[in-house]
């Protein structure tokens, strides 16, 4: 598997920038595992020189949870056939985790199953996972902040009177979430605190970069925000109402780059525009963008999954 910047499409095809003008493929996962919206690619990350992707779908027949890939055809990661949906991955303490429905955290390599539960608390599902100060925390779909101690349990440390909390990212030392236009931050103990709610798009996509924080929104814009102010419009979409879902900003070459629900792959200029610099013949959905780079570098604690 060569260094590049890497997107998988909900419908099972992973592709690889060429650097210049167009996604090549690289694998398609086999099509027996999907059937959208029945069971479909969900998430993508890079963990232990593979590339993982997570499913999911709405039906309650079993399908395989993770499959993963370091060239050729992608395999089944685990001999473990459920309903649960891999909805986020986060490497933590030197093991890959992934937040699912039903509030559950499991754990790659974990117990009988080789993916067991760790951890669950309530109902709701898990959208991110982030690391902070060496803990993992998830951000639910209800309103919940949940830190998890390691072993075996989630404890709400923070949440929202109402809504549901779309993703999240470690900024300036910091966990921000939020939902709609709503931003919050994590006070560090027992509370997220309101940032702003100046509704330009709605929060998709958080990530940090170059010292501000990037909101992909739910229509194709890009935000920024100096995690005390308002959110400020430094990119129009480029296809409308073509989101740029959760996981699918990355820096990559000291540039911001997005994939969004249409399939294509975005470069912002670094001041007003997205330059579009994949297109694809859409509307096909990316849902996970991930930087495989060196397995000696990607193992530091700099690599964000």
């Amino acid at each position: 598997m060569s260094r590049g910047l890497y997107g998988i499409m909900h419908e099972g095809q992973l592709l690889r920038w060429n650097d210049v003008d167009a996604w090549v493929e690289k694998a398609v996962l086999d099509p027996s595992y999907i059937n959208i919206p029945y069971h479909e690619v969900k998430c993508m990350t890079v963990f232990d020189g593979y590339i993982y992707i997570g499913m999911g779908g709405i039906s309650s027949t079993s399908r395989y949870p993770l499959h993963k890939w370091n060239g050729g055809s992608f395999q089944i990661a685990v001999d473990l056939k459920t309903t649960l949906d891999v909805l986020c991955f986060a490497e933590f303490d030197g093991n890959l985790y992934a937040g699912c429905d039903l509030g559950r955290l499991r754990k790659l390599g974990g117990g009988a199953t080789g993916f067991d539960v760790v951890a669950t608390y309530g109902t709701d599902n898990i959208n991110a996972l982030v690391v902070l100060n060496d803990k993992l925390y998830a951000i639910t779909d209800g309103l919940y902040l949940l830190e998890f101690n390691g072993v075996d349990t989630l404890t709400p440390v923070g949440s929202i009177p109402w809504g549901s909390l779309e993703d999240g990212a470690v900024f300036n030392n910091k966990i921000y979430t939020g939902h709609g236009s709503y931003l919050y931050y994590w006070n560090g103990e027992d509370s997220l605190i309101e940032v702003c709610n100046n509704y330009i798009d709605y929060i998709s996509c958080l990530y940090s970069y170059d010292g501000y924080l990037y909101n992909g929104g739910v229509k194709g814009d890009l935000l920024r925000n100096n995690g005390t102010g308002d959110w400020v419009k430094v990119a129009d979409y480029v296809h409308y109402n073509y989101s740029i879902l959760r996981g699918c900003m990355r820096e990559y070459s000291g540039e911001l780059f997005a994939g969004d629900s249409y399939g294509a792959l975005l470069k912002w200029n670094g001041s007003n525009a997205w330059i579009e610099v994949a297109p694809l013949a859409g509307p096909y959905t990316v849902v996970g963008l991930r930087v495989f780079t060196d397995p000696i570098i990607r193992r530091t604690k700099a690599w964000i999954m």
